[in-house]
């Protein structure tokens, strides 16, 4: 975790390959701030470049990230 306070989780995803995720919030918000790579949702890639932002929403349980990406990442706190 990069920031936490009561309202909200700031993260840095530094990803070199492929990582997994979990949804542990409502929502996640996520900004690639360098490197290139893919969003991978039920088996649906999505393309991500510096720059591109997405909102995972609630129906979005798990996801994984592919390639060389550095990533910033919000959700709302526990």
């Amino acid at each position: 975790t990069y920031l936490q306070t009561e309202f909200f989780n700031v993260y840095e995803w530094l990803v070199k390959g492929e990582c997994s995720f979990k949804a542990f919030a409502p929502y996640t918000l996520m900004t690639v701030i360098e490197g290139f790579g893919y969003l991978v949702v039920d088996g649906k890639e999505y393309e991500l470049n510096m720059g591109t932002s997405c909102i995972l929403p609630n129906q979005v349980k798990e996801w994984q990230i592919k390639g060389d990406i550095r990533i910033i990442a919000s959700d709302t706190a526990k």
